[in-house]
């Protein structure tokens, strides 16, 4: 549960250890890696007012950058900066390890920032769709949503009629739907040319979150709780 207040010196011991994480190099294009902190095999250090590079497949080099790594995050005075210093992918795990020591207002707001800024939460390898809806019961909208946002989740039927366009591959059972039917079909043809968009019905308390800032519609739902559910022609 979110406490009163943000213990950050709590989060930066949880921080440091993903330092030491293991990286592994994406054979298939040479240069890319996969680590909390870093995305290719060469990054900078900057030193004295100039910048060097390492290139971490060198021991003592990559013994560099994470100690660089770990001055960044002795400076980091806020939750806010986490989320700019930790690799987007990674984020999801990061909020999970360190959110009990989050602030109610810290947490919600965190949370609405991590879900829109990863690409596809939903499918996240490390938090489940489950969590991700635990998280956002535990939040306070009125934190976890802009003034517009809350507005207009407010201003919500009982029951509404929400749209999810995947492609071939997509889940229907998701967390994140759209009131907005063009842009489920968007989504539906986004990557691919044999997309479906299904739709049903949501009452509003089945609702956690309405997101409006990146024109989507975006709502954050129960999808358990969905009825009615039936592809659209399109």
């Amino acid at each position: 549960m979110p406490g009163a207040f943000t213990d950050l010196e709590q989060i930066k011991n949880r921080a440091r250890t993903l330092v030491y994480a293991d990286y592994k190099i994406e054979e298939k294009y040479g240069l890319l890696v996969q680590h909390p902190y870093f995305s290719t095999v060469l990054d900078g250090v900057q030193e004295n007012g100039k910048v060097e590079l390492v290139d971490i497949r060198v021991p003592e080099q990559l013994e560099k950058l994470r100690k660089h790594i770990l001055k960044s995050i002795d400076a980091v005075t806020s939750y806010s900066q986490f989320i700019m210093l930790v690799r987007t992918p990674y984020l999801p795990v990061f909020f999970k390890l360190t959110n009990r020591f989050l602030s109610l207002y810290d947490f919600s707001v965190s949370l609405a920032t991590i879900w829109t800024l990863v690409e596809f939460p939903n499918l996240d390898v490390n938090v489940s769709k489950n969590e991700f809806i635990r998280y956002f019961k535990m939040c306070r909208k009125d934190y976890l949503m802009d003034k517009e946002e809350y507005k207009a989740y407010k201003e919500l039927p009982d029951e509404i009629t929400v749209y999810r366009g995947v492609n071939s591959v997509g889940r229907i059972l998701s967390l994140s739907w759209t009131t907005d039917l063009e842009t489920a079909k968007w989504f539906a043809k986004r990557w691919t040319k044999d997309g479906k968009v299904c739709k049903g019905k949501i009452k509003k308390e089945y609702v956690l979150a309405y997101f409006l800032g990146r024109g989507e519609s975006e709502v954050i739902i129960e999808f358990n709780k969905l009825t009615d559910v039936e592809e659209v022609p399109f």
